[in-house]
């Protein structure tokens, strides 16, 4: 995550009376990398649910770091944990034997570590853009002789959020 000093730095803005808005613009930054990258900037947990167990359990989030739990809710109604299950490549395959039985309708619940431990310098300079488009447009059109949109502004906020219609 890029910190407030470094974006003052980029905006060259030397003032304290805006670190709230800098701030959220920091924050807004991340998240549009994070979900256009599909990579967590910071390292944490990722809590993924899935319908059901498949040849493989596909991460979503990368860079992976480690294993926490696959929990599950077996045929008696009782919840468990798969045990021996191994990740390579992104995806997380059936321990010797193969993957449980499920009880009807109850998801997969995968927790893991992911995320960078140093994030690489073009995923901050990609960020340091964004806020500094942020900074600069404050509203999502610009009016004189004629309104133009801002591509960058609503869209890359709001395009996460969009709903997919299938």
């Amino acid at each position: 995550m890029v910190s407030l000093s470094l974006a003052k730095q980029h905006l060259e803005y030397d003032d304290d009376d805006r670190d709230g808005l800098i701030t959220q613009y920091i924050g807004a930054a991340a998240a549009w990398v994070e979900n256009y990258t599909g990579k967590k900037l910071t390292a944490g947990a990722v809590v993924q649910t899935e319908d059901c167990f498949g040849g493989y359990i596909q991460l979503n989030t990368a860079p992976f770091v480690s294993l926490t739990s696959i929990q599950y809710i077996d045929t008696e109604n009782a919840p468990q944990a798969v045990t021996g299950a191994k990740v390579l490549g992104g995806r997380i395959y059936a321990p010797t034997g193969g993957w449980p039985s499920t009880a009807p309708y109850t998801p997969v619940v995968v927790t893991y570590q992911a995320g960078y431990s140093t994030v690489p310098s073009d995923l901050i300079s990609a960020q340091l853009l964004l806020i500094g488009h942020y900074f600069a447009n404050r509203e999502s059109v610009v009016t004189g002789v004629a309104a133009n949109e801002l591509p960058m502004a609503v869209e890359a906020l709001c395009r996460p959020h969009r709903a997919v219609l299938v």
